[in-house]
Parts: structure tokens; sequence; C-alpha cells
């Protein structure tokens, strides 16, 4: 009797520890259900956050080209509306001009020869291959013939493994390692002097590009950025700098692309954002188009930086 007695709580003791196994197994189960969900919402909402950032963006710009025809740096685009406070957290924003830099589509555009000299003292600037420029130009124009130093299909054909060419133009700088060995250093000094733009012309705003970029053109222009620039137009910036007169065909005092960088901190998460603008001074209409053609969520951005741009 005693016997059955002893095994009989020993089975009940064991169904106890199995049920409250069970029990643990499920809340654990719960409280990891609960966390992804929470994190899940509240990158949602960050994103949303992020997104009504970039509306904000685009208002500033939509109100400074509806107000001025030429663009410069003491525009309201300019200085960063940073930080913001929402519930819980705060955003952060930065408006940035790309028409500030040579953009490399613009190499399957007209006067090749001339823009290209411009890539090639870039590649000086950076210690790359000035073989690049016609291997880049090749690789985003339409058709096959090859440039002398570059290589279409034909030679592309013949690597492991093959490839083809893009035969439409460049949509990120990533694209160069493809092309060409480029070191992260190489890589980072290349963004400070090129960009690549969904269009084959090059425009640079007289008013806003800096002086590593426009001594480029010439080296007299390197101290550019020690004189206040507000041009209304591009022959009164010739007037006061007569060395732009050779380059007059590339140059504008308005800018059509924009990048808005945005950070969002939203309790334990952060979301960056990084959009590409263009604004259309095509006024079809009579409407002032400001419109979003990229967004890339992997672009990492200092708080720092925009914090104190």
């Amino acid at each position: 009797m005693k016997h059955e007695r002893g095994v009989a709580l020993v089975s009940v003791l064991l169904i106890v520890v199995l049920a409250s196994a069970l029990a643990y197994h499920l809340i654990s189960r719960q409280d990891i259900a609960i966390a992804s969900t929470r994190a899940v919402l509240e990158y949602s909402q960050a994103k949303e956050y992020a997104l009504a950032a970039e509306e904000v963006a685009r208002s500033v710009l939509h109100q400074n080209k509806a107000s001025s025809t030429y663009d410069h740096l003491d525009e309201d685009w300019r200085f960063t509306i940073v930080p913001f406070e929402i519930p819980n957290g705060q955003v952060y924003l930065r408006i940035e001009d790309l028409n500030t830099k040579v953009n490399l589509n613009a190499l399957s555009g007209q006067n090749y020869g001339e823009i290209s000299q411009f890539f090639v003292k870039i590649c000086d600037e950076v210690a790359v291959d000035s073989r690049l420029v016609p291997i880049w130009k090749d690789w985003i124009d339409a058709d096959q013939v090859t440039t002398p130093g570059g290589m279409e299909d034909y030679e592309w054909l013949g690597f492991e493994p093959p490839m083809r060419t893009l035969d439409s133009l460049g949509a990120h700088l990533s694209e160069l390692n493809m092309l060409v060995s480029l070191s992260s250093d190489q890589q980072h000094q290349m963004t400070e002097y090129v960009v690549i733009l969904p269009t084959n012309e090059m425009k640079l705003n007289v008013n806003t590009t800096p002086a590593i970029v426009m001594q480029i053109f010439d080296p007299l222009l390197r101290t550019v950025d020690q004189m206040e620039r507000s041009f209304e137009s591009v022959e009164e910036a010739i007037s006061t700098l007569p060395s732009l007169a050779d380059i007059s065909e590339y140059l504008s005092v308005s800018s059509s692309f924009f990048e808005v960088q945005v950070v969002v901190h939203y309790n334990d998460t952060r979301v960056d954002l990084t959009s590409r603008v263009l604004i259309d001074n095509d006024l079809s209409g009579g409407r002032l188009n400001v419109q979003t053609y990229s967004r890339d969520y992997s672009r990492r951005h200092f708080v720092e930086e925009l914090a104190g741009s």
C-alpha cells in the first residue's frame, strides 16, 4: 500500500513538473511573440515618421522654388530642421543639393570628349585609373561601339563570370565596383566629387558647388568657398569669376536634384532614410512638381553630422 502511494506521489509530482515546464515554455514564447510584434509596430511607426520628415523636406523645397528662381546656401532648405520632437523620440533632417557634384551619367550625353576630361581630373585627384572613364561610358551608353579604352559586351563576355553592359543610365555609385577595384577610401573620396543622377545632362549650381569640385575645372576656383555666392544668373557669376566662361554651358544658378537625409529615433528603434528628390521646373498646368524618385533605408547617417549642418 505504501509502495502504491509512493508511486502515485511521484506520478503527481512528475505531472506538476511537466505542466510547469509547459506553462513556462508557453509564457516564454508569448513574451517573444509580444516583443517581436512590438518591434515590428515600432519600426513601422518610425518608418512613417521618416516618410513624414521627407514630406516636410519636399514642402520646404516647394516653397523655396516657388518663391525664387535661383538657389543658394542661405535659403531655408539649407538649414536643417533638427531635431524636432515626436512622442518617445526625435527626428533629424537634412537637405543636400545634388547639383553640386559632377553627374557620372553625363558621360553618355553630348560633348563626351570635353566632359571626359573633367572625370579624368577627378580620377587623378582620388588616385583611380583614368581608364574608368571610357569603361563607365561604354557601360551606360546605348550602343555597342567600343570607346577607345572602354569595354562593350564583346569584351565583358570574356570575363569570368561573363557580363553584359548596362546600356542605360547608372543608378548607384556602387556600380563602379563592378568595373574597377576601389578601396573604401577611394569610394569615399569619389562621393565628394561625383553623383549619379537620372539624366545624362551635367549642370552645376555655381552658387552651391563647393571649391573642391569647382577647382577641377579651374585651379583658380579653389577659393570660391570664401566668397558669398547668390548669383541670380550665370552671366552675373561669370562677371565675378571670369574663368567660369569656359564651362558656362555646364553651369546653372538653380538646382533640380536634392537629397533628403532622415534619422528617426523612436523608443528603442532607429530608422535611416535617404530620399532623392527631383524638382520639375517645367510648370506643366501651372503646377510645380516636387517628386521623390528613390528611397534607400540601408544607408546609415551620422546624427552628429545632421545636427551640425
